[in-house]
C-alpha cells in the first residue's frame, strides 16, 4: 500500500491532468517506507539503497523537521515536476517525531504548488499513538493516508490507502472503472471482516483514550527508571509508541552492544525490538499499567547488568 499511494498520485497526474512530467517524490531522510523497489527508494535509509538496487528513480530526500530544506528541494527539483511529498508523522526507524509546525509548513507548500501529501501511518495509525490517524490529531489533512499494522494487529494481512475525494476523482477521470494497480488478494473476505471488526471495536474511542492515558504513564515511569542510567540519553514517545536511545560517552551503541541488550531482555522474558541504537517500546494497545511497569523494569534491569 505504501507503493500504491505513489502509484495513485502519479496515475492521477497522467490520467486526470495529462501531466506525465510530475513524477518526483520527496521524502524524509531516516524514514522507512518498505522494501519493494519503489518503497526502498522512498525510504530515507541509505544502507538499503546500494544493496537493493537498481531502485525506482526520481525520489529525493530532505531532513525531517526542516521546512527550509523542504522548500529548497521543491525549488531545486521544480514544483511542476513533483507529484507528492510523503512522510511518516513519527519516523519509526529513527525515532523522530515530526512537529506540528513542520507539517503545517509542508501542507501550505503543497497546497501552493498542487503537490499531493502522502501520510505513511502504517505504524502510527489505528490507535498506536492514541488516535485513528496521528495526522488528523495534529490538524493535518493528507491527500493519501496509508494504514496497515493496526487494522488487524498482524493476525491477518491487511492494509489500506485512504484518498481524498479530489485525488480519487482525478485518478478515475480518464478511466471510470478502477485504478490499474491491484493485487491478487484485494478485497479478501477474511481480511475485510477482520479490518471491519477492528474499526468497530475502536469506534467508541475508549481504546484511544486508554492509549493516551497509558502513554503518559509510560513517559513518567521511563523518566523515573532511567534518570540514573547514563546509557539512556533520550526518551520520547506518544501513546504506546516510545523510543529509548542508547549511547556511551556520546557514542551510539554498536550493533553488538544492542544485540546483547536485546538478548538479555529476552532471557528475562521480554521481547524488544531495536534498530541501530534505538529501542522501541510498542506494547499491545490493551496493555495495563502494571504490565507496562513490568516491561520497563525488565529493560532497566537488562541495561543495569549488560557487559561494557
Amino acid at each position: 500500500m505504501v507503493e500504491e499511494a505513489v502509484v495513485i498520485s502519479r496515475f492521477a497526474r497522467v490520467s486526470g491532468e495529462g501531466r506525465r512530467e510530475r513524477t518526483a517524490v520527496i521524502a524524509n531522510s531516516g524514514a522507512w517506507h518498505g522494501l519493494g523497489a519503489l518503497a526502498t527508494a522512498a525510504s530515507g535509509v541509505s544502507d538499503l539503497w546500494d544493496k537493493a538496487g537498481p531502485l525506482s528513480g526520481d525520489f529525493h530526500h530532505v531532513p525531517p523537521n526542516d521546512s527550509e530544506a523542504l522548500e529548497a528541494a521543491v525549488d531545486r527539483i521544480g514544483p511542476d515536476r513533483i507529484t507528492a511529498f510523503r512522510f511518516e508523522p513519527v519516523l519509526g526507524v529513527s525515532g523522530v517525531f515530526l512537529s506540528r509546525e513542520y507539517l503545517q509548513a509542508a501542507q501550505e507548500l503543497a497546497q501552493r504548488h498542487g503537490i499531493h501529501l502522502i501520510a505513511d501511518e502504517v505504524t502510527t495509525g489505528v490507535g498506536r499513538v492514541g488516535h485513528m490517524s496521528y495526522s488528523d490529531a495534529l490538524g493535518f489533512a493528507p491527500d493519501l493516508l496509508v494504514l496497515g499494522k493496526g487494522l488487524s494487529g498482524g493476525y491477518v494481512p491487511m492494509s489500506a490507502v485512504v484518498t481524498s475525494e479530489d485525488v480519487y476523482r482525478t485518478a478515475l477521470r480518464a478511466l471510470p472503472l478502477v485504478v490499474p494497480h491491484s493485487s491478487t488478494n484485494d478485497g479478501h473476505p477474511l481480511a475485510m471482516a477482520a479490518g471491519l471488526a477492528v474499526v468497530d471495536a475502536l469506534s467508541d474511542g475508549s481504546i484511544f483514550e486508554h492509549v493516551r492515558r497509558l502513554g503518559g504513564h509510560v513517559e513518567a515511569r521511563a523518566r523515573e527508571l532511567f534518570v540514573d542510567v547514563p546509557s539512556v540519553t533520550t526518551t520520547s514517545g506518544r501513546g504506546l509508541m516510545h523510543f529509548f536511545d542508547l549511547h556511551d560517552d556520546g557514542r551510539p551503541w554498536t550493533r553488538e552492544q544492542t544485540i546483547a541488550f536485546v538478548d538479555e531482555c529476552e532471557r528475562r522474558g521480554l521481547l524488544v525490538d531495536a534498530v541501530y541504537n534505538h529501542v522501541f517500546f510498542t506494547p499491545p494497545l490493551v496493555t495495563t499499567e502494571d504490565e507496562c511497569d513490568e516491561m520497563l523494569g525488565i529493560i532497566a534491569a537488562a541495561l543495569a547488568c549488560r557487559p561494557s
